[in-house]
């Protein structure tokens, strides 16, 4: 289930920058030139894990020190083994709810942060 109202979808920011700031909110990385963050989130009440998928593509410069990277719409789907993903119609509202605060909290962050991390 894709996250429309996120102020995350077409945000352009240095490589570092958003590698540093999702890393340290339990992000992990996927991918090389097309990058996906991602990290679980689990309903308490069914204890069925979710997953939190925020896309990402190169958008110019070289390696890590110069490169920019564009986020695209966060998504919200379900595991169902261990490394297989479903994008799914039925979440739970507090699933929806922690991945748009988490979002939210993503973004402040980085429209506060300018070129590199500290």
């Amino acid at each position: 289930m894709e996250l429309e109202k996120s102020l995350l979808n077409g945000m352009v920011k240095p490589f570092a920058v958003i590698d540093h700031i999702l890393q340290s909110q339990g992000f992990s990385r996927r991918g090389d030139q097309t990058v996906t963050y991602h990290i679980h989130i689990e309903d308490t009440a069914s204890h069925t894990v979710y997953f939190l998928r925020i896309p990402a593509r190169h958008k110019g410069g070289k390696g890590t020190d110069g490169a920019l990277l564009q986020l695209d719409r966060p998504y919200v789907g379900k595991m169902r083994g261990p490394s297989r993903f479903q994008s799914t119609q039925h979440i739970p509202k507090a699933v929806i709810e922690a991945a748009q605060h988490k979002l939210a909290e993503i973004a402040s962050y980085l429209q506060t942060m300018s070129e590199k991390p500290s």
